[in-house]
Order: structure tokens, then sequence, then C-alpha cells
């Protein structure tokens, strides 16, 4: 039998709350048939991070295959519960949540792409976007990401949510909001990519800045 070391990564939720789970066994494959000679270790830590303090259960199962020998079970668990102090692997699970709950409302928006009220359905989903926005404001590794969410917002800005009536701009922002919920980091190149596909699928991804002049007294 071959000694190697398996790792697996899990993401529970509990209310409001996304637990992860990160747990690795060394020893022998558990599938593998026969009895275990020597003593195995296996080790399952649990890294558990909550907005706020709450209650929660996580259960783990691993297979613990027949041993000659006795077998070693080490678990370890950290429970992380003060704001401001979330991993970037926590972060990027809220980022892609937030990510995958826009694509859905932007889909929605085809079902009253023909209605003259078209700004009632687009102003919630322009709500959305900044609520994840401010939901991702204090993430130091989410800068990339909130540039993708604020191409997204400018696109909607100053009554382009028309742009949105469009199957092609639905599409393509859904596209971009589904790349990004797969991803663990979001890098610079991806926003930049972005802002091309919106600008060529119809949107216009950027804030119009007015200037307005103010007249001085003596000046023409």
């Amino acid at each position: 039998m071959k000694n190697h070391t398996k790792e697996s990564y899990h993401h529970y939720r509990t209310g409001d709350a996304t637990l992860e789970d990160s747990s690795t066994f060394s020893g022998v494959d558990p599938k593998s048939s026969g009895t275990l000679t020597g003593l195995t270790n296996y080790e399952i830590p649990f890294v558990h991070e909550y907005p706020q303090a709450g209650r929660s259960v996580i259960r783990k199962e691993i297979e613990i295959p027949p041993s000659s020998e006795a077998s070693k079970v080490v678990a370890t668990s950290m429970v992380i519960v003060e704001p401001g102090q979330h991993t970037p692997e926590y972060i990027a699970v809220i980022r892609r949540r937030l990510a995958h709950k826009l694509i859905e409302e932007i889909e929605n928006l085809g079902k009253h792409a023909k209605r003259e009220d078209f700004d009632v359905p687009a102003s919630l989903v322009l709500q959305s976007i900044k609520e994840a926005l401010q939901k991702l404001e204090a993430a130091t590794t989410e800068g990339n990401a909130r540039e993708v969410f604020r191409q997204l917002r400018d696109s909607m800005l100053d009554g382009r949510w028309k742009d949105y009536k469009l199957q092609a701009v639905r599409q393509v922002s859904s596209n971009i909001l589904s790349d990004m919920g797969k991803l663990d980091r979001v890098d610079s190149s991806f926003y930049r990519d972005s802002y091309r596909k919106l600008k060529k699928a119809g949107a216009n991804p950027r804030a119009i800045i007015q200037i307005t002049e103010v007249a001085v007294d003596g000046e023409d």
C-alpha cells in the first residue's frame, strides 16, 4: 500500500455565516484493501469564520481503515469571530456568493425588458451591486473584484440601465460574474477584460463625470 496525504476543502453555511473547513489525513488510502501496519496519524484541522458570534455545528467524517496498531486522530478547531479579521479565502467565498446572486438578478431582467417602467427592476439590481461593493469595501485582497462591481454599477448609472434591455449586455454581465464566481483571486487582467467585454456588448462601464462651471463676478 502506498503512503500519501489527501487534502479536501469544504464550505459550510449556517444562517448567514459561511463556514470553512479544511481537513487532511496522512497515512494510506482508506479505499485500499488490507490492514494497515504501524501507527497511522490522522490530522483534522477545522477553521470556522463568522461575521459575528453565533451557534453552529460542523460534522466531519473520515474513514479509518483497519490497522494492526493503534490509530492516532488529532482534531483541532479554531473559531474566528472578530470583525475585519477574516482570511482572504473567507472573503473570496463572500465575493463568489455575491456574484452568483447578481447573475440571477441580471438574468431576471430579461423578463421585464419590454416594460415601460424597466427602471424599477433595474434599480433593484443596481442596489444589489452597491451593496456588494459595501460588503467588500474593507477587503484588502478584493480590490480587483470591486473594480468589476464598479464597472457593472457604472454601466447602470445616468439612465444607462436601458442598455440592460439588450440580451447581449445581460449575457456578458452574467458571464463576467460567473467567471469571477469561480476564482480564488481576481487579478487586474480580469477587470481589464471585463471592461472590454462590456463595451463590446454595448454597455458603458464608466460613469459620466459632469463638471458645472460657475461664473465668477467680473468674468464673462
